[in-house]
C-alpha cells in the first residue's frame, strides 16, 4: 500500500505522515522496531527494492517511510512501476511530496496499486484560524483572541503560526513575536528584490527552516502573479509581489538549491542564508 501526503502546505502534509506512524505502532508494532525510514543520501527507489516484499521479524506488516518518490529520475520510475504493480496489503509505504501533485505525477501507476492520497492545499483566513485553534488546545492556549492575532499574523504559513503558538505558550510576549514577523517579512521582501539592505535584517542572521521555506513559498507566489495566476494569494500580498521583478526567478531557483543542499545534508538550514 503506498500512501501519498503532499500539498501546498508542507506541515500539514508531514503531520499526516508522522499520524500515519503513529496509527502503525499503536496497532501493529509497539516497539516501532518494523518502522524504517529512507536516509536523505539514499534513493527512494533503491530503498524500497531492498525492502518491499521481505516482511518484518517484528511484526505481521511493515512500516516504510520516503520522500520525493515521485521526483527521480525516468530509469528510476520504471522500476517504481513494477514494485507497484500490485498492491501490497502486508507493507504500507508512506511518502512526502513537496507541493501539490497533478494528476501526471501518477500516471505510472496502475489502478491495481492501490494509492491513497492526502493532499493538503494552503488555507487561509477563517479556515487557518480554526486549524490553529484546534493545534493551540493541545498546547494549553484557550484564548481566542491570542490565536486569532496569531492566525492573522501567518496567515497561510503553518510553519511560522505553530512555531509562534509555541513561543507564546512558553511565555513569550505577543507583542515581541509581531516585532519580529514584521523584520522577517521585511527581510523577505528584500531578499526577494535582491536589496543590498537585506543583510542587515535580524532574519538574516537568525535564518532558519522557517525562513527559508518563506522564501521559497513568496518567491513561487511572485512566479504565479506574473503568469496572472493569483488564485489563493491574498491580494495586498499579489500586488506587492506584482513590483519585484524578474529578481524572484532567480530567488526561487536559489531556495530550491538551498532547500536541495539541507535535505541531502550538506548544509544546515542556518548555513543556506549566504546563498541569497
Amino acid at each position: 500500500m503506498l500512501i501519498i501526503c503532499s500539498g501546498a502546505d508542507s506541515y500539514k502534509a508531514l503531520q499526516k505522515a508522522k499520524e500515519l506512524e503513529a496509527a502503525y505502532k499503536a496497532k501493529h508494532d509497539p516497539s516501532g522496531l518494523s518502522i524504517e525510514s529512507c536516509e536523505p543520501d539514499q534513493s527512494p527507489v533503491q530503498f524500497l527494492q531492498e525492502r518491499l516484499g521481505v516482511g518484518s521479524l517484528f511484526a505481521k506488516r511493515s512500516f516504510l517511510r520516503v520522500s520525493g518518490l515521485l521526483d527521480v529520475k525516468a530509469a528510476e520510475k520504471k522500476v517504481l512501476k513494477k514494485l507497484f504493480e500490485k498492491s501490497d496489503d502486508m507493507t504500507i509505504v508512506v511518502d512526502v511530496e513537496e507541493g501539490s501533485l497533478k494528476s501526471s505525477n501518477l500516471d505510472i501507476f496502475s489502478e491495481e496499486a492501490g494509492i491513497v492520497r492526502y493532499d493538503y492545499p494552503e488555507t487561509k483566513g477563517a479556515a487557518f484560524e480554526k486549524w490553529l485553534n484546534d493545534h493551540a488546545a493541545f498546547l494549553g492556549i484557550t484564548d481566542a483572541k491570542l490565536v486569532r492575532e496569531i492566525a492573522q499574523m501567518y496567515d497561510g504559513d503553518s510553519w511560522g503560526a505553530i512555531s509562534g503558538l509555541i513561543q507564546v505558550s512558553c511565555g513569550y510576549p505577543i507583542s515581541d513575536l509581531k516585532q519580529e514577523t514584521d523584520t522577517t517579512y521585511q527581510y523577505i521582501d528584500s531578499v526577494l528584490q535582491q536589496q543590498k539592505s537585506r543583510f542587515r535584517y535580524e532574519a538574516y542572521r537568525q535564518f532558519d527552516s522557517s525562513t527559508l521555506a518563506l522564501i521559497m513559498q513568496q518567491a513561487a507566489q511572485a512566479e504565479r502573479v506574473k503568469n496572472n495566476d493569483t488564485a489563493g494569494i491574498h491580494p495586498f500580498v499579489a500586488n506587492k509581489l506584482k513590483k519585484i521583478g524578474d529578481s524572484s526567478t532567480r530567488v526561487l531557483l536559489t531556495a530550491i538549491e538551498a532547500h536541495a543542499l539541507v535535505r541531502s545534508g550538506f548544509a544546515t538550514d542556518t548555513e543556506v542564508n549566504t546563498l541569497f
